[in-house]
């Protein structure tokens, strides 16, 4: 993740290999809110799901509770595993406050 607007609720995700990646079934944590990148809670702004080398694509995350404007924390996750197991997670940031959701060691 590249940019992250707790505002407009949106994320920016962004291929930084050199392989072509398909990140249509990744999946968002924030706060314990739970969301898979194909679900109506996620909509394409711009770009699409397969990034080629170097390619972004944002989205916007209508997401209850997980994604305010306060503090949070934001986990893009592999397409299957636990939430909990560190392998699974793709990339992690939180904003507002130290030790929001699974920074807490949850």
């Amino acid at each position: 993740m590249t940019y992250v607007n707790p505002v407009t609720q949106e994320i920016r995700i962004r291929n930084f290999g050199t392989n072509t990646v398909d990140v249509s079934t990744y999946r968002l944590c924030g706060l314990f809110e739970y969301a898979n990148l194909s679900q109506p809670s996620v909509a394409i702004v711009s770009g699409d799901y397969s990034l080629s080398a170097y390619e972004s694509v944002t989205i916007h995350w209508t997401a209850s509770t997980g994604f305010n404007t306060t503090a949070s924390d934001i986990g893009l996750y592999l397409a299957s595993g636990a939430y909990s197991d560190p392998a699974s997670m793709v990339d992690f940031m939180q904003y507002g406050a130290g030790g929001q959701g699974r920074n807490r060691g949850h």
